[in-house]
C-alpha cells in the first residue's frame, strides 16, 4: 500500500498509479455529488446544456461498483440511478 500527497489538480494525470488500497491524502477543490446530482448532470448533457463546470478539466471520474444489489425495489427515481450513471460516465 502507498502513500500519496496530492492536489487535486493532479488527480487526472497521476490516476492510473493509484490502487485500491492506496492512502491519498488530497488537498484542493474536490467537487462531489450523488444520484440526483448524476440525473441532472445526464439530462443536461442529453439536452445539450451547458455544465456548471467542466468535468474533464476538474479531473473527475465516475466509479461504478457491482455490489451484487440492484435498485428495482426503490422508487422510479432511484431504480433509474444504475443506467444514469453508465450514460454519464459514457457521456464524459
Amino acid at each position: 500500500m502507498a502513500e500519496f500527497i496530492l492536489d487535486a489538480s493532479e488527480l487526472k494525470e497521476r490516476a492510473k498509479e493509484l490502487h485500491a488500497g492506496d492512502r491519498v491524502i488530497l488537498s484542493g477543490v474536490v467537487y462531489t455529488s450523488r444520484d440526483a446530482a448524476h440525473k441532472r448532470i445526464v439530462k443536461l448533457i442529453e439536452e445539450g446544456g451547458e455544465l456548471p463546470f467542466d468535468l474533464d478539466a476538474a479531473g473527475l471520474s465516475l466509479c461504478i461498483v457491482n455490489t451484487g444489489g440492484n435498485h428495482a425495489d426503490l422508487n422510479e427515481d432511484y431504480a433509474s440511478v444504475p443506467a444514469d450513471m453508465k450514460a454519464c460516465s459514457a457521456a464524459s
